[in-house]
């Protein structure tokens, strides 16, 4: 029978209640079950197909997530010297992420529960992953986004979320997605327990597939939850794999996903990897730039760099890896759709790396100047906010023009003087324009 248990105290909660974070201590509530000793396989679509082993629902969600292709892998593993290497290909997923299995078991508890709405904190992905499944569930959907999230999750956010905010940072849309729990409404953050019962169903499907335990699962960390929930599926099942997390060095463009610098599942994480003998790989920008760009050429496979960060770990890594190590890397993320992206790996260079993914606002202030013309910056700031409905600071704004300027994406080539204070006027550059097109 699954429970949802704190790690950190030891208290168990009612499954059958619903109950976000510890009654005891306030700490993550991990859903598991006692040792499975024979992993059974239903005939259920989705992820329901290990429905023994998730949480009792009389309604089930699903998009067809899950089931995803384990596949050996045709040259990375011959290029570091490992003879089986197997990659999980989660961009398979309906929404492109492992995120589809956490949305479907969480839509489904939702329900089960009877909260209407759900509020969800978002960098990209988990907004798009479980508005789409809120849309499928006919739950209604609140999302909060971090300014600087990648244009091209902004809009699809936007598609399918039946409310989106914009705020400041990600730290301020997880406050924010807190405030509104209620018995109507569910709050969507990396530590919901209904959202991390789905990503163990990935971990069956390997030990499924393989019929034995790999000796390394290499994962990206990003906050925390897949590598927690892969842990405690490992454990279920009786393994003693190696389960090395991967991270990105610093925040950048590419890396929002895996580098985040206090995740907030951290000393989960840290449990597993003392528990389990892990240990975390850190990756750069080339490292996942190359990686991406191996993927594609030896294995026939398309994920976005970041959700390359395992091939990455991988190479980085290899001494660390023996000849005979059966390893899983775990690939997520959507298949690339963006052109200066796809101009970087064909080129084996990062020096395209500033013209994408450069935030949703900056996206937008692009595409004003290139449809208005040239503007100064108090006038672009009414636009944003009259005819976007962007709540933005004059602050934030002239902050982000003088980023966009120092990227070579805007210039400055007039001067006005507006109700007696003297403004620059800005263009946007050939280098702008490349950004959005």
């Amino acid at each position: 029978m699954l429970t949802l248990k704190c790690l950190k105290c030891g208290t168990a909660a009612n499954p059958r209640e619903y109950v976000l974070k510890c009654p005891a201590c306030g700490g993550t509530l991990v859903p598991t079950v006692e040792r499975i000793r024979n992993l059974v396989r239903s005939d259920y679509a989705g992820v329901w197909s290990w429905r023994k082993y998730l949480m009792d629902s009389s309604s089930t969600v699903t998009l067809g997530e899950g089931n995803t292709p384990l596949i050996r892998s045709a040259g990375i593993g011959a290029a570091i010297g490992v003879a089986d290497v197997f990659i999980k290909n989660e961009s398979r997923n309906p929404t492109g992420t492992f995120l589809d299995r956490g949305s479907a078991t969480l839509t489904s508890a939702a329900l089960n529960f009877g909260v209407r709405k759900l509020a969800i904190a978002s960098l990209g992905d988990l907004g798009i992953s479980v508005a789409s499944y809120g849309r499928r569930a006919k739950l209604k959907s609140l999302t909060y986004l971090p300014l600087s999230v990648a244009p091209s999750k902004a809009y699809q956010t936007l598609l399918l979320s039946d409310k989106v905010v914009f705020v400041s940072s990600y730290e301020e849309a997880v406050r924010r997605a807190l405030r509104h729990e209620s018995a109507d409404v569910m709050p969507v953050t990396p530590q919901n327990p209904y959202l991390l019962e789905g990503y163990r169903t990935i971990y069956y499907e390997v030990f499924y597939a393989l019929r034995k335990h790999p000796d390394f699962i290499v994962v990206p960390i990003g906050d925390g939850g897949l590598y927690t929930m892969l842990w405690v599926a490992l454990n279920e099942l009786g393994g003693d794999s190696v389960v090395v997390g991967v991270k990105g060095k610093r925040d950048s463009p590419l890396m929002k996903d895996i580098a985040v610098e206090k995740p907030l599942l951290w000393d989960l994480v840290e449990m597993a990897v003392r528990d389990c003998g892990g240990f975390i790989v850190e990756v750069d920008e080339e490292d996942i730039v190359e990686a991406a760009r191996l993927l594609a050429k030896k294995e026939g496979m398309l994920a976005e760099p970041a959700g390359a960060a395992a091939i990455a770990a991988l190479i980085k890594a290899h001494s660390k890896f023996d000849r005979k190590s059966s390893i899983v890397a775990i690939v997520t993320g959507a298949a690339l759709t963006d052109t200066a992206t796809l101009k970087a790996l064909i080129g084996r260079s990062i020096e395209l790396m500033d013209v994408q993914k450069i935030g949703f606002t900056k996206a937008l202030i692009l595409e004003i100047l290139v449809t208005h013309g040239p503007l100064h910056a108090y006038a672009l700031w009414k636009v944003i906010r009259e005819y976007h409905g962007l709540r933005i600071s004059l602050r934030a704004l002239y902050q982000h023009m003088k980023e966009l300027e120092d990227l070579g994406m805007v210039k400055v080539v007039a001067e006005e003087v507006v109700e007696g204070r003297r403004r620059k006027v800005y263009e946007v550059t050939e280098k702008g324009i490349k950004a959005i097109s």
